[in-house]
């Protein structure tokens, strides 16, 4: 081994391939990132903490901000009983529901229910 080779070489999980990166790059909203891994952020997370990799961290960032905005839209279009198709989210919206890692779901359900609050606090009001 000459020096300054490292021993070990390490690369990326098949979650972060080149070909994910470029479609997040392209359109965030178009991965379905639960098929890559359940937890994708969480793996990028810890991959991130590996490797330097700026411009990754820079592609998740962004893929983040446009997916929780759309999560963000979607849990204020969806029905009472949890159906994406109520509301005009339609079938694109069930799709990328359905795409959602373990941190976007939580986030769903917490957008969801804050909305449900409020049409309630809303309602209560309203009557008194």
């Amino acid at each position: 081994m000459a020096s300054g080779e490292s021993a070990v070489t390490m690369t990326l999980p098949e979650a972060l391939s080149h070909e994910v990166v470029q479609a997040l790059k392209a359109d965030p909203r178009a991965v379905a990132v639960r098929e890559r891994t359940a937890n994708f952020y969480n793996l990028t997370d810890r991959m991130l903490d590996l490797f330097d990799d700026v411009p990754l961290a820079a592609v998740v960032r962004y893929s983040w901000i446009v997916r929780a905005a759309e999560i963000s839209v979607l849990a204020r279009r969806t029905g009472e009983d949890g159906n994406a198709a109520v509301g005009n989210s339609g079938p694109l919206g069930e799709e990328f529901l359905r795409g959602l890692d373990e941190w976007e779901r939580k986030l769903f359900r917490v957008a969801h229910d804050a909305r449900k609050d409020v049409k309630e606090w809303m309602e209560r009001g309203a009557k008194v």
